[in-house]
This record gives C-alpha cells, sequence and structure tokens, in this order.
C-alpha cells in the first residue's frame, strides 16, 4: 500500500510493503520481499523478532520518510517516521524514527 503524497519513481519496487504518507522513494530503490522457498518473513517489533507467518513481506515505510537513490530493503525491515538514508544502503536492520542511515551507520 502507497499512502497519498508519496513518490515511487522509475526503476524502482517497492513488493508487498506498507509506504506511509509524504515518503519520498529514490530512484533504483529495491524493496525485497521473499527469503526463499519455505521460509517465512520474521520482523521485529520492540526488540522481539515475530514471525509474520508471511513467505512475501517487503518493508513498513513511516511516513514522511526520505529513502536515497538505489538503496536495498531486506524483508520485514521498519523505517521509522520521518528517517533519511543515504544513496546506495542496504537497509538490513530497523531504523528508528527521525534517524538517518549514512554508511552502514545510524546517526
Amino acid at each position: 500500500m502507497i499512502r497519498e503524497g508519496s513518490a515511487v519513481p522509475h526503476f524502482s519496487y517497492i513488493g508487498d510493503s506498507y509506504i506511509g504518507k509524504n515518503v519520498n522513494i529514490g530512484a533504483g530503490t529495491k524493496t525485497a520481499n521473499l527469503l526463499g522457498k519455505e521460509k517465512t518473513v520474521r520482523m521485529k517489533v520492540k526488540g522481539k523478532l515475530y514471525d509474520t507467518r508471511r513467505e512475501k513481506m517487503g518493508a513498513v515505510i513511516g511516513s514522511e520518510a526520505k529513502i536515497g537513490v538505489n538503496n536495498s530493503i531486506k524483508p520485514g525491515r521498519k523505517i521509522g517516521y520521518k528517517s533519511v538514508t543515504d544513496s546506495g544502503e542496504k537497509v538490513d536492520e530497523n531504523i528508528p524514527s527521525e534517524t538517518t542511515l549514512k554508511d552502514g551507520d545510524t546517526l
């Protein structure tokens, strides 16, 4: 689901994901949504890992987030409200609200 005011430009793939309001997805960004045969996606919530029981699940991206170009987001990851990622980032952990991810480190 892509909420109002959000932009998903050319060469991006946002599969099985939830995109909040007024999110900007940089060109070429991909959300992975599949782990492999007979595996379900897990999602970390408040420090605890939960099995979603879904074989396909992308990312949850909070409202007003800004995702840089050519990002790769692993299945089941959350990017918080007003968070920002630099270009070329690999998002393999959740990003808290109002946080910047640059060179693989949260600032």
